[in-house]
């Protein structure tokens, strides 16, 4: 009798196909990879804050920005210092570059080392490969750093004022076309009635045609007077909101410090450092991660320290600093943000308004150049 022998079928297992971005050479094999990577390139970030303007690409990175900003969970605490952190990363960083000055991320192709990783790809893609993260929303331009992408919007901000300057002054010499014409036209007109009452040729109601004639040209030009006032007007409200505009984009990254001491003959460099130095103290805030493009005093030498004027390379420094501005709080320092003239007295005018708001238990605050007066109470806020 034959053997009966079983055969077993084996399924084939189709290789899983991977997904490459279109922008960089970054692929993966899972789709929901893909399409939060893609996020990165199209700056779309589904994830928004409900206490801040914060927007994250993934939710866990929404989850992390509210631990860490909107709540009081410190668990990880340094042994050597007051450092506290919502994660273990973040304190295993600290003490490998506060308290060991190891530096354990470092550069392939040179001397480069540093306790972070971030640093290291930033300082790769920008010494030694042709990534260019920081592009232009307006043209081809891009570049591995913010200043030089920050000084294209300088160079584009001069290019539109001086844009601007030439519109008016065509649309000013299309106006004084259009006078010219038109007073030539009235001296004319004039010279012909002269003309006409001297030779005594026309009728009496050929001159009260010529009358109401002028008096319709009257009414034209004083339309047209009226016309070109209005356009005048339209044409400088539309400058001053532009270029008050463009003012605030150049301070967004400014911070006002007021309060911080004054020494004689004090330097750029030394107001920087006394920023720093409140930033560390007073914030606790490591000023290593933070980086000031300028730093200098505002105003006449007086009685008084002068306030300094800090411009942070990032706008997400800026923003952490600010939001640590409550830290200091009965001391004599302060920190503001940094507006134009126009927007400065309009947040002071809007002050008794804001009192009238808060005395009334009702949340309000003034956000830009408006006041913004919430249906919560200040207690429901937990203020």
């Amino acid at each position: 009798m034959a053997t009966q022998v079983k055969v077993k079928k084996i399924k084939s297992v189709k290789r899983k196909k991977r997904h490459t971005c279109p922008h960089c050479e970054y692929n993966t094999l899972l789709c929901c990879n893909m399409k939060q990577h893609i996020r990165i390139h199209t700056g779309v970030k589904p994830y928004k804050c409900r206490q801040c303007e914060y927007a994250a690409i993934t939710s866990s990175a929404l989850k992390k920005h509210t631990i860490a900003k909107h709540t009081n969970i410190r668990p990880y605490r340094c042994q050597h210092c007051d450092f506290t952190s919502a994660w273990p990363g973040a304190l295993k960083r600290h003490v490998l570059a506060k308290h060991r000055g190891e530096r354990p991320y470092r550069c392939d192709q040179c001397d480069f080392a540093t306790a972070w990783k971030y640093p290291l790809q930033r300082h790769v893609e920008a010494k030694h490969t042709d990534k260019r993260p920081y592009r232009c929303q307006e043209c081809d331009f891009a570049s591995s750093r913010m200043v030089s992408l920050k000084e294209l919007l300088d160079q584009q901000k001069l290019y539109y004022k001086d844009l601007l300057d030439r519109q008016e002054q065509n649309f000013r010499s299309f106006v004084q076309i259009i006078t010219d014409s038109t007073n030539q036209r009235m001296d004319n007109l004039v010279r012909e009635m002269q003309d006409l009452k001297s030779s005594l040729q026309f009728s009496q109601d050929e001159l009260k045609d010529l009358k109401a004639d002028k008096d319709s040209n009257l009414k034209k030009i004083k339309q047209l007077e009226q016309d070109i006032a209005s356009r005048n007007d339209d044409v400088s409200t539309g400058l001053t909101e532009k270029l008050d505009y463009i003012e605030n984009q150049s301070r967004r990254n400014n911070l006002i410090f007021d309060g911080i001491k004054e020494e004689k003959g004090e330097t750029w460099e030394q107001a920087e450092m006394k920023v720093k130095d409140v930033i560390k103290k007073k914030l606790h805030i490591n000023p290593v991660h933070i980086e000031i493009e300028r730093a200098h005093r505002n105003g006449k030498p007086g009685e008084r320290p002068r306030p300094i004027v800090a411009k942070f390379l990032r706008y997400k420094d800026k923003q952490t600093i600010l939001g640590k501005a409550k830290m200091l709080k009965g001391t004599s320092i302060y920190v503001n943000e940094d507006f134009s003239d126009r927007v400065r007295r309009k947040r002071k005018e809007l002050q008794p308004a804001l009192r009238a708001a808060r005395e009334r238990g009702q949340l309000a605050y003034i956000r830009f150049d408006k006041l913004v007066i919430s249906d919560r109470t200040r207690e429901s806020a937990g203020i």
